[in-house]
């Protein structure tokens, strides 16, 4: 019975104890599953955060490697720029003149890997994705009206020995490569290099024919009434197998000099526009194709007979440390001479000068090797007096090399005429060159 009463009497104060002790182990595995969830909150934000930055990482370097893509694509060694009025590409409203490859995308992308960082190498694949919209290979409307004789004729004939079976590739950069340990080198592509200056092209297994047949472009002399005429024309020649290989090795030789002085001024063109200093003006200068005058309505007499008058397009642009602008003069003369080049340069320069931030001091020119316009003595003349007369204290002139001369200012020239006769077609009349410049004029204002 005591037992029982001791039980009785006790039994409350065990209750609350036990009623405490539960409310302090609730409270503590309460506290212990906020804390968890915080930890597993707080380690799902990190986890965001770092798939954030690496996402952000992966983007920027996507971008640098975009870009580096576009600058290698874009260069003048590697694509050039169409001039055609027509010769546009439109993407997302936004509009670009159309450049052409030079290479094949897989010899293009073996000369940016071999020249590019680590961290900006790309397989084929990206590659290709990163191509800018407005750079194509070629087509067949692609008609390339200003091709280098010297590159022309080596690659007719290395075509046709591939087509043979002769040569492995049809590629003129691999048979350089062959010929040269270092295609980048004045010495090995001058052949002055002592470990590859012997080197040459061997054919493919013994030769079936015994005689070549192939086309090449040479100088046809003609006579008409006791006078001699001398063309350009595409030639059948024919040649003997065993004097072929010779052939090949002095053409490729004297093609290598070509090639890399091409390239070689390319490069340094390119590293001069872009390091400029604040006191220095780069200006690439060319004459576009003359703007033939049209309206929207022209009778047969006009369209047919000999009414067409024509005008002047002298392109430009100009590049300085912190920025770059293209320029378009307009004459009704259709004078291409040394003092024509002049008087459409010198509005152009007084703009320039007006835009730098500092006045320049150095002028920089580049130009094709014209020697009608621009690479004769009465230039180089002018070139001693004119510019000393704007403020500038020294000057380079720059001259392409033969047959390379394709630029940005082609782009220019076909911007203009293309806006031009888009307004001939909506039922503008353009018959002169001081309408041509207000109808510019009028387009840029709005």
């Amino acid at each position: 019975m005591s037992k029982f009463r001791i039980f009785t009497i006790l039994s409350p104060y065990i209750i609350t104890l036990m009623i405490m002790t539960m409310s302090s182990q609730s409270e503590l595995r309460k506290a212990k599953r906020e804390l968890q969830t915080k930890q597993k909150t707080l380690k799902i934000q990190r986890k965001l955060e770092r798939q954030k930055n690496k996402l952000r990482d992966k983007l920027k370097a996507s971008k640098v490697r975009r870009e580096e893509v576009v600058s290698f694509l874009c260069r003048d060694e590697n694509s050039r720029m169409l001039s055609g009025k027509k010769d546009t590409v439109t993407k997302n409203k936004i509009k670009h003149q159309r450049r052409v490859l030079l290479h094949s995308l897989k010899e293009l992308h073996a000369q940016y890997n071999a020249t590019a960082k680590r961290h900006v190498k790309l397989s084929y694949r990206q590659f290709v994705r990163y191509c800018p919209f407005y750079v194509t290979p070629a087509k067949g409307t692609d008609r390339n009206t200003c091709a280098c004789i010297d590159h022309e004729n080596v690659k007719l004939l290395v075509e046709k020995l591939h087509q043979k079976g002769i040569l492995l590739t049809n590629s003129i950069s691999e048979l350089l490569a062959v010929i040269a340990c270092d295609t980048t080198s004045k010495q090995c592509m001058y052949h002055t290099c002592m470990k590859c200056c012997y080197n040459e092209i061997d054919f493919e297994g013994p030769l079936e024919e015994t005689e070549i047949t192939w086309q090449q472009w040479s100088r046809v002399v003609t006579s008409e009434e006791e006078k001699n005429f001398a063309n350009f024309a595409k030639v059948t020649q024919s040649v003997k197998c065993e004097d072929l290989l010779a052939l090949l090795n002095k053409k490729l030789d004297s093609l290598a000099k070509y090639h890399f002085n091409w390239l070689h001024q390319a490069k340094t063109l390119r590293e001069l526009k872009e390091t400029l200093r604040e006191d220095e003006v780069c200006i690439h200068v060319d004459f576009s194709e003359n703007y033939g005058y049209k309206l929207s309505s022209e009778i047969q007499a006009f369209h047919f007979g000999g009414s067409h008058k024509q005008a002047t397009i002298h392109t430009c642009v100009v590049y300085m440390a912190s920025s770059s602008c293209s320029y378009a003069t307009i004459s009704a003369s259709l004078r291409h001479y040394e003092r024509a080049v002049w008087a459409h340069m010198e509005p152009v320069l007084r703009e320039a000068i007006d835009k730098c931030n500092t006045p320049p001091s150095t002028l920089h020119i580049i130009s094709d090797g014209a020697v009608t316009q621009y690479r004769n003595k009465k230039n180089l003349y002018l070139l001693s007096t004119v510019h000393f007369l704007s403020g500038f204290q020294g000057v380079t002139w720059n001259f392409n090399e033969k047959l390379h001369g394709k630029g940005a200012p082609d782009g220019v020239g076909g911007a203009v005429k293309s806006v031009a006769d888009t307004a001939v077609q909506r039922g503008t009349d353009l018959q002169t060159a001081e309408e041509l410049h207000k109808f510019r004029e009028a387009r840029l204002d709005h």
